[in-house]
C-alpha cells in the first residue's frame, strides 16, 4: 500500500518540480523572494507564451505569503517578458494581488 503524502510533503514535491522547470526559473526573476525562502507551494498555475501568465502563491518560512505573476510573448523568455510579485500576510491578500494582474 502506498504511503499517503501530507500537505507539507506535497508542497515540497511541487516546489522541487517548479525549481527544475525552465519557465518557472525565468518567471522567478521577477519574484521578490527566492526558492530558498519557500516552505510550501500553495498554488501554481502554469502559463504559456502569449497567453496566461505563470502564477504562484507560496508560504514563506517566516509565515508570510509570496505571490508572483510573470509572462512572456510568443518568442519566449528574453524578449518581451514582464512580471510582478510581492510578499503579504495572508493567502487572501496574495490571491487578491494575482486577481489585480488579470
Amino acid at each position: 500500500m502506498a504511503k499517503k503524502r501530507n500537505d507539507n510533503e506535497r508542497g515540497e514535491h511541487e516546489l522541487a518540480i517548479i525549481m527544475g522547470a525552465d519557465d518557472w526559473q525565468e518567471a522567478m526573476k521577477y519574484a521578490v523572494f527566492k526558492f530558498t525562502d519557500v516552505s510550501q507551494v500553495i498554488s501554481a498555475e502554469e502559463g504559456e507564451p502569449d497567453g496566461r501568465d505563470w502564477e504562484l502563491i507560496v508560504k514563506l518560512h517566516d509565515g508570510r505569503f509570496g505571490w508572483l505573476s510573470a509572462g512572456c510573448d510568443y518568442s519566449g523568455w528574453g524578449c518581451q517578458e514582464s512580471g510582478h510579485s510581492g510578499i503579504v500576510n495572508t493567502i487572501e491578500e496574495a490571491s487578491e494581488q494575482l486577481n489585480k494582474m488579470v
